[in-house]
């Protein structure tokens, strides 16, 4: 399907970048960025063996995983804390110092 002529045209505030994709289950993406930012990022992209769609591609699916590995170390946290609340530990009735604790 061909896009809107007028999103592949440069714009003022840099160069609109249409993406195609061919997976059916993929979506296209188009971004306005600036020239010289687009061609520095091509040239690192080709260093690393994969294209700025790639580089964008693996950037979004991390970007959008996210929340969820948030999500996840909260709830380790809260898992943890809670093993430590039934598990305490006896000091023996000793208070630690400070010192104590670092003197070597």
């Amino acid at each position: 399907m061909p896009l809107d002529p007028s999103l592949r045209t440069p714009k003022p505030d840099g160069l609109s970048i249409c993406i195609f994709v061919v997976e059916a289950d993929m979506a296209n993406l188009t971004i306005n960025i600036d020239e010289e930012v687009l061609k520095q990022a091509r040239i690192r992209a080709l260093g690393e063996n994969m294209s700025v769609n790639d580089v964008l591609g693996e950037y979004l699916m991390a970007y959008a995983r996210l929340d969820g590995v948030r999500r996840n170390r909260l709830a380790a946290l809260d898992r943890l804390l809670k093993i430590a609340d039934e598990n305490p530990i006896d000091r023996g009735g000793r208070q630690w110092r400070r010192d104590e604790l670092y003197d070597r």
